[in-house]
């Protein structure tokens, strides 16, 4: 299903591709053939300097050099370019039998490109003409951040639909995730574009070079950090399934507490960096049934030695709270940021523990009501936040 899914997504935007592509055939200049082939290897090259995000999707995409080329050479060259590196790219790829697959950036980035070039001549380009250079700078700035929005709204969108995924729940984890170096990359685009100078070839290719040697530093420095990152988030996953390894009954128990926490957390509007720690806190809240003793059954217990475990683990450290707290009360809730975060991973936990436990094909509604009748056990407002 995922696989037709996604070859429907594909077809689509090629045809968009082929449309807009053949538009810009009838208004090509053969002059600027040397430009776009110049776009064509720089984009190449940062498109295979892959980004590979922990859930294991990966963004190959230059958009650097998209905001360079629409600036400063126009969108028809920029998109015949960005298509040509496109492929090049993936034909690389598919040789060295890496298993990246470009297809979808193939496809998606010249209709980006043509769609923000159109938007630029519409609302851009007549100010920077009729400006001095600070207006110049300030509007060449806004277009690269709305560029990179873009961009990256349709990548997550694209691949929620091809995956059967909802598109806003993880759009604010995935845009925090890479939205810095996707803003760095498009601003040494924006440089790109000021330093680009068509009577002097010389100083432009030697100050575009540079530009973009540094763009495939940055997107190699963030490449090795998002592996760091992915390894950091499979080694919690690993700890939140120890827990569930004798018991069949559970497994899966710590993913979906941690979905449940973190959507609780969202319609409650908690601060982004607190929606981490509560992620992680629910992953890994079950972790102290690995050194129980007592028949795995003792909430109290459980939950002391899994924040025992975690307060040993130096990045595991600023959740060990949290993951004792995770059967307090809604009095003891109040009493700190930290017991607000437990009690949302207990109200969670006990959410899935009805859901799974149920027959009924209405088992998520029974479980509310049941937990809405609770009040003195769970908190009304948290409660409410899991429908």
């Amino acid at each position: 299903m995922r696989n037709l899914r996604e070859r429907t997504v594909i077809m689509v935007l090629l045809a968009a591709d082929v449309a807009a592509l053949s538009y810009c055939v009838v208004q090509y200049d053969a002059r600027v053939t040397s430009a776009a082939l110049v776009i064509a290897g720089a984009y190449a090259a940062l498109a295979l300097v892959s980004l590979k995000l922990p859930r294991g999707e990966a963004l190959h995409g230059g958009v650097g050099i998209a905001v360079a080329g629409i600036l400063s050479v126009g969108g028809t060259t920029t998109a015949f370019g960005v298509a040509i590196g496109g492929i090049a790219a993936t034909l690389v790829v598919r040789r060295a039998a890496e298993g990246n697959d470009l297809s979808l950036d193939l496809v998606r980035a010249p209709a980006l490109v043509i769609a923000g070039a159109a938007a630029w001549t519409a609302t851009g380009s007549k100010a920077v003409a009729d400006g001095d250079q600070l207006t110049t700078l300030l509007f060449y700035m806004a277009f690269a951040g709305a560029y990179v929005l873009l961009d990256l709204l349709t990548y997550s969108t694209l691949s929620a639909l091809i995956a059967g995924d909802r598109i806003l729940p993880g759009l604010a984890s995935f845009l925090r995730l890479v939205l810095g170096v996707h803003l760095g990359l498009a601003s040494i685009g924006v440089v790109l574009a000021l330093t680009y100078s068509p009577t002097s070839t010389l100083t432009t290719l030697l100050s575009g070079a540079i530009l973009v040697s540094l763009m495939l530093i940055m997107k190699h420095n963030f490449g090795i950090y998002l592996q760091i990152k992915t390894a950091y988030s499979r080694t919690v996953g690993v700890l939140a399934r120890l827990a569930e390894f004798e018991r069949e009954e559970t497994r899966g128990h710590s993913e979906r507490v941690a979905d449940i926490a973190t959507g609780i957390g969202r319609k409650l509007r908690i601060p982004n960096r607190e929606l981490e720690r509560l992620n992680l806190a629910a992953l890994l809240h079950a972790i102290g049934r690995v050194g129980s003793l007592d028949g795995l059954e003792n909430g109290a217990n459980h939950a002391s030695l899994g924040a025992r475990i975690a307060q040993n683990i130096e990045f595991l450290a600023p959740v060990a709270d949290v993951v004792e707290l995770h059967h307090c009360t809604p009095s003891q809730a109040r009493e700190s940021v930290e017991a607000r975060l437990a009690h949302i991973v207990g109200v969670a936990c006990r959410y899935d523990q009805l859901v799974t436990q149920s027959d009924s094909q209405n088992a998520e509604r029974i479980a509310w009501e049941v937990m809405r009748s609770q009040s003195g056990d769970f908190d009304p407002d948290v409660v409410a936040a899991l429908r």
